[in-house]
């Protein structure tokens, strides 16, 4: 995609969508029950995977393979005479500065992260168990094997793919959940930010590696509470969600489910949501997910609403209060000088505004994040985005809201886009349905993509996405113009989930 493409009619410079999988919908104008898979594909998650030769770390290799090529790499690697031998890897980008030895390795020099590992060296949990704990969790990972593995006295580890990108302040709130969906097992050293991991098979070792079929490690961040070791020989307090685990492994019904493969997912309070072996006696399907029984009413899917568009539930927030610019005045004496509060809120108009024009004002929580250093570590957003939201952008009325170029361009760096989203927004904006069939059918694409991608915990991105666009009512009124994209969509839910994460939301 060319982000200066000179075509474009998007002046909301906006990081590629990040949806994964097949989300063609099959879905008709007229359906009322899109038919929605449990799990989608997420082999061609994008990945960073940083190759270390050897331990010391002065040696640091970065490639961008998909997650299906990780796990080919971990599940089917050379082999080599001892462990020492063997290179190591992190699924995170490092940048240039080294340690006082000259090591690249550290906590401060590690960016972002695209994939948690973590350890299990208590030679109790076999393979096997550790991999049907992650299949009821849900959860996305491959498990393989460490050098010192024995069947007697398993040692593993696991490496679970992220959606996005994050932050490394959030690891240790993964490694956390991660930890919590595993009962607590996992080694203190896995919320070692900078640890790096051995991988291949070594000469005469046992090696079994597992690959579970999920949901990206961060989908999980609002349904499963951080477990973190108590001390450091990683012993943990009986906190609820281990009792809950234990409970389930003591019920015989639940055992029996779990067994039979019954099980799709585990919820809160001990619920285990089923394919029920009995559907087609039922005398009515549950909304959009008909294989699933009793899914609990604050972790639920999308529901289908004839009356409200997804537009209308995502960027419906309160109109701002305009203030009228007043006309010039023919006879003044002298021009008041503005107010310097030391920071400066984008380009203004130089232009004399008419008595019809109208500007919002700047919510004051948007002014605080503008003031917040990580989102002057963006730069100028006037210089950003000055090649793709140009200043003829204000001629389209649909981004008056913004009141200036300057403006718009800040508006867009408040919500951490980039120009890469340009052309996706100006599909959008040129594809606005113009029928009630068309606009039914865009709308259960994308209900039908946030079920497939989120599961149960749809309702709860698009409420947090809401929430996202509330922060500015400007944001709301230039977003509600694109109708129902599911592209659009989608985006706005990752850069939601993307700012909670971040402590922006």
């Amino acid at each position: 995609m060319n982000a200066e493409n000179t075509n474009s009619q998007v002046a909301l410079g906006v990081d590629e969508a990040l949806t994964k999988g097949d989300y063609a919908s099959n879905n008709t104008a007229d359906s009322a029950t899109p038919q929605v898979p449990l799990v989608t594909s997420y082999d061609s998650l994008p990945m960073v995977f940083s190759h270390l030769p050897t331990v010391t770390g002065d040696v640091i290799e970065q490639y961008n393979p998909s997650w299906v090529e990780v796990r080919e790499m971990l599940s089917n690697p050379a082999t080599y005479s001892s462990k020492k031998e063997c290179p190591l890897f992190k699924l995170a980008t490092f940048c240039d500065q080294r340690t006082s030895a000259g090591s690249l390795r550290s906590d401060d020099n590690i960016n972002l992260i695209y994939g948690v590992v973590a350890d299990y060296d208590g030679e109790l949990i076999s393979v096997d168990d550790a991999t049907a704990m992650l299949d009821l969790a849900g959860i996305e990972a491959i498990i393989y094997t460490s050098a010192s593995h024995v069947a007697a006295a398993p040692r593993w580890r696991v490496v679970a793919p992220l959606s996005v990108p994050c932050s490394k302040d959030n690891h240790r709130i993964l490694v956390g959940i991660l930890n919590s969906a595993m009962g607590g097992i996992l080694a203190p050293e896995s919320f070692n930010l900078s640890l790096s991991y051995y991988y291949g098979r070594v000469d005469g070792a046992l090696f079994e590696s597992r690959y579970i079929s999920g949901y990206p490690l961060d989908n999980f961040e609002l349904v499963l509470d951080p477990l973190y070791p108590s001390n450091e020989n990683g012993s943990v307090a009986p906190t609820k969600s281990l009792k809950v685990a234990a409970a389930i492994s003591n019920d015989p019904v639940a055992q029996f489910l779990i067994d039979q493969k019954l099980v799709k997912r585990k919820g809160s309070e001990g619920k285990l949501f089923i394919d029920c072996p009995n559907k087609a006696e039922h005398t009515m399907d549950s909304a959009l997910y008909p294989t699933i029984t009793d899914a609990p009413a604050t972790s639920a899917p999308v529901a289908s609403t004839a009356g409200m568009s997804m537009a209308e539930r995502m960027y419906a927030t309160p109109t701002p209060s305009p203030v009228a610019v007043p006309a010039p005045q023919v006879a003044q004496s002298a021009t008041p000088a503005p107010v310097d509060d030391g920071y400066d809120y984008g380009e203004t108009d130089t232009e004399t505004a008419t008595p019809e024009q109208v500007v919002y004002d700047i919510p004051d929580n948007i002014k605080e994040l503008r003031r917040d250093p990580a989102r002057l570590l963006n730069g100028d957003a006037g210089v950003a985005f000055k090649s793709s939201i140009r200043d003829t952008a204000m001629d389209d009325p649909r981004f008056a809201p913004a009141g200036s170029p300057g403006e718009l361009r800040e508006m867009a760096a408040d919500m951490a886009l980039t120009t890469k989203d340009i052309p996706l927004f100006d599909k959008a904006l040129g594809n606005v349905p113009t029928t009630p069939e068309l606009v039914i059918a865009q709308r259960e694409s994308a209900v039908a993509m946030l079920n497939r991608t989120y599961g149960v915990q749809a309702t709860e991105v698009l409420n947090l996405a809401r929430q996202y666009i509330a922060q500015d009512p400007r944001r709301a009124m230039i977003m509600q113009h694109v109708g129902d994209s599911p592209d659009i969509v989608m985006r706005v839910v990752e850069l939601a989930r993307r700012a909670r994460i971040n402590g922006t939301l």
